[in-house]
């Protein structure tokens, strides 16, 4: 095994002090051109790669964030990765990226390995629960924001979510214009997300006024084991010209169930879904979505982590002559972020199928 390059062999080749070294490496320090020549040419002969964990303890900052999310291979989360990673990137971040696939125990093993990496910040999309491994992390004072979902029992964490209700507005009105009267909402599986529970809520508030009470349907699913087959055989039961869907896997795995029905989407049933996954663009016809924005909701959540980190850290340094604790001004990141949702109409919504008008 190769023995690794240190900076005594970078100071070494390049006849000049480690301390020159270091302040060269670090950007401090007052020295000469030839000198910074001399360091930069002996690294690139060298191959020297810094110790971030050395580099860590000495600032206090290990410049890397923890991601948590539920899938990696799902669109959504998979363009929320991307998002994140991108914008923490340009500010000279790394991302440790992990996958709770909704399980507490997976999610707070990660969180566990993360408290032990002198993590500097940790963005989450929870679990349907507060876990221990959520509190620990609060505990000792890492940066939190939570992404996509939130749970009760931890109001002080900041988070960005998407707000529904001007995108699944646009969608209800675009439903009732092509002339149907009943529509059913298939909430997915609510017991792993207070999110979904809350997209039932805002979809019964717009969708009462405009077919009335008696004309919706709102189908939540207590186990999986209920979708697709269970929910939709219920909407199509109360007679739904129209499903919407406020979970995309959901609606994914629903596309093949219909056709294998007799059922064709933007035929006999108009179809809309959240997220605007690869999946709807590709599949004919293309499915009508409600965005939530996820590259921005990504940028968002990753910006305000960053304030969460560097706002403290400027407010010390300007602090010096009273270092208390108490002086340092808190991160000005609001409690609730909401990225308003979008409307994108596609071919799978049309008109009332005549046999059913």
């Amino acid at each position: 095994m190769a023995k690794r390059v240190t900076i005594r062999d970078v100071a070494r080749a390049a006849g000049v002090s480690v301390s020159a070294v270091s302040q060269v490496l670090n950007g401090k320090g007052r020295l000469s051109p030839e000198t910074h020549r001399k360091v930069e040419a002996a690294v690139a002969q060298l191959g020297y790669i810094p110790d971030s964990r050395a580099r860590a303890m000495r600032s206090s900052q290990s410049h890397t964030i923890g991601l948590v999310v539920p899938q990696i291979r799902n669109d959504f989360f998979a363009s929320l990765v991307s998002a994140v990673q991108d914008t923490l990137w340009q500010r000279g971040y790394a991302t440790l990226i992990g996958a709770s696939f909704d399980s507490d125990e997976r999610q707070d093993a990660f969180l566990r390995t993360l408290l032990t990496q002198r993590i500097d910040g940790i963005i989450c999309v929870p679990t349907a629960h507060g876990t221990p491994g959520l509190t620990a992390v609060l505990e000792n004072d890492v940066p939190l924001v939570f992404a996509d979902r939130s749970i009760d029992g931890f109001p002080q964490v900041p988070r960005v979510m998407a707000d529904p209700e001007l995108g699944l507005r646009e969608a209800l009105h675009d439903i009732l214009d092509h002339g149907h009267t009943k529509v059913a909402f298939i909430a997915g599986p609510t017991a792993l997300s207070p999110t979904l529970e809350h997209r039932c809520d805002v979809f019964r508030a717009l969708a009462a006024p405009l077919f009335g009470e008696g004309n919706i349907l709102v189908r939540p699913a207590t186990s999986a084991a209920e979708l697709p087959g269970l929910a939709v055989q219920d909407a199509l039961d109360f007679g739904a010209t129209a499903l919407v869907f406020g979970h995309s896997p959901t609606a994914v795995r629903t596309l093949p169930y219909l056709a294998s029905s007799g059922i064709e989407p933007g035929r006999d049933m108009s179809i809309v879904s959240f997220d605007e996954v690869q999946t709807f663009s590709v599949y004919r016809p293309r499915i009508s979505v409600i965005s939530q924005q996820v590259a921005v909701m990504g940028e968002t959540a990753a910006t305000e982590m960053l304030t969460l980190i560097e706002e403290p850290k400027q407010s010390a340094k300007g602090n010096r002559p009273n270092p208390a604790a108490d002086s340092v001004a808190p991160a000005t990141v609001p409690a609730t972020t909401l990225i308003a949702t979008h409307y994108i109409a596609r071919d799978s919504v049309c008109p009332v199928p005549t046999h059913t008008a």
